[in-house]
């Protein structure tokens, strides 16, 4: 039966509406019963409210009342002003998604690569029972309307398959790009990453707005490591000053795999950033870092749940954040130790500096275990800029400002040091720099 207790968003039915009847032969596709069950619960359910504990502090009530459309993909060529944010081609596999469009896919890849768009993999009946039985695969427990809202519109995106033994040399860089003409718009891309035995690779998600206006951005990504395998993956979130982004990762290791995981936050409005790597396997490392970077009013929620549902593995997160204006941040990090998961070591830590009086930041780390033999650990500390630093620097000859600078710069250094990707850590650099 119905609760009816979350918010409604007023454009939803008619937003769906007009998506079933614009997807011509993806109507029949294997996936159709996905955005039916996807749509009806998240009409049922509506979107969640601060009544919702782990949405306790991210309010989007204002969001609900937005004259949002989705996105209806008629742009065909690639902003100039994206040129700044791309990756040169001798540097990484550049793929663009505009306005909701795959406009630019790496026409040359390695053996064993494959880069398509998801509406093309879809048009294979096959090929698209296979996308919707991977998709199953993921855990849905902790699902949001967010996701439900991406499965409901499920139509394009990025599919990624990585072959046993594959080493990719280069970067895949997707950027994601939000035009003036995706002002009010919704889009809801979808990543889905294969990756096989033994293979490796650096995967770059780059979110950036240029000139759109109060719209919302729900990503979704599912990757899947297999054995042995190797997967950092990045998120660079440079959305516009006034969207909205939710975005939701979920991660299935197998034994002895590897996954690092980035999120950078620099732009956004309102931002909710979900990390879910469940540990399936032995000897698995799980790492999780973050940074915030916020000024203003801006608002970021990082949460993350490592799930270690097997022993002797390991898992380490480490968020950061510089918070000026009335900015403020919500770390909520949860490691489940699952029964018979003996031999976890999990280590956990948010650190936060407040450059204003203003700013806040507030951490809510859970650990719930039921397996003995474990080594878990969780520390979070909010401060402000060691003044006897400050004075030592300003002693030596520097200004305020420059000394303040590198005392923050030297704070934000512990998780960017931990990108193992040069043109990646440039890039952030740049970035932090500015």
């Amino acid at each position: 039966m119905s609760t009816n207790a979350g918010l409604k968003a007023e454009w939803l039915a008619k937003g769906y509406e007009d998506f079933t009847q614009g997807l011509n032969g993806l109507s029949d596709s294997p996936v159709s019963s996905l955005r039916v069950r996807a749509f009806n619960e998240l009409q049922d359910k509506g979107f969640e409210s601060t009544k919702t504990e782990s949405w306790k502090y991210t309010n989007v009530r204002d969001l609900m009342k937005l004259p949002l459309s989705i996105v209806k993909g008629k742009v065909n060529e690639v902003s100039d002003s994206l040129t700044p944010y791309c990756f040169s081609d001798e540097q990484a596999f550049v793929v663009v998604v505009q306005d909701g469009v795959p406009l630019k896919l790496p026409q040359e890849l390695p053996s064993g690569v494959r880069i398509r768009s998801l509406a093309d993999v879809l048009h294979s009946a096959s090929e698209a029972t296979e996308v919707k039985e991977f998709i199953k695969k993921f855990p849905t427990e902790d699902t949001h309307a967010f996701e439900l809202l991406n499965t409901a519109f499920l139509k394009d995106g990025i599919v990624i398959d990585i072959e046993a033994g594959v080493v990719l040399e280069r970067v895949i860089q997707i950027v994601y790009a939000s035009s003036a003409t995706s002002t009010h718009i919704v889009q809801a891309p979808r990543l889905l990453v294969r990756m096989q035995a033994n293979a490796t690779a650096e995967i770059v998600e780059h979110f950036v707005g240029l000139g759109a206006r109060h719209y919302l951005m729900s990503a979704v990504a599912q990757v899947e490591v297999g054995a042995g395998a190797r997967c950092n993956h990045y998120k660079i979130q440079e959305e516009g000053a006034e969207a909205t982004h939710v975005g939701a990762v979920s991660v299935l290791q197998d034994s002895s795999s590897h996954y690092k995981n980035f999120v950078f936050n620099f732009g956004g409005q309102m931002v909710r950033n979900e990390v879910r790597p469940v540990l399936n396997g032995t000897e698995i490392n799980s790492e999780l870092f973050g940074l915030n970077i916020l000024v203003n009013d801006q608002f970021v929620d990082n949460f993350t749940i490592l799930d270690h549902a097997q022993p002797d593995s390991e898992s380490n997160e480490l968020y950061k954040g510089i918070y000026g204006g009335s900015s403020k941040a919500i770390f909520s990090g949860t490691i489940i130790v699952r029964p018979g998961a003996h031999g976890t070591n999990a280590i956990q830590s948010n650190q936060s500096l407040l450059v204003t009086d203003r700013a806040s930041s507030n951490s809510r780390p859970q650990l719930k275990i039921w397996a003995d033999d474990v080594k878990c650990t969780h520390g979070a500390t909010v401060g402000q800029i060691d003044e006897e630093a400050l004075f030592y620097l300003r002693s030596r000859g520097l200004s305020e400002n420059v000394a303040r600078r590198l005392l923050m710069r030297a704070f934000v250094g512990e998780v960017v040091a931990e990108v193992d990707s040069d043109v990646v850590r440039s890039y952030v650099d740049s970035v932090v720099e500015r």
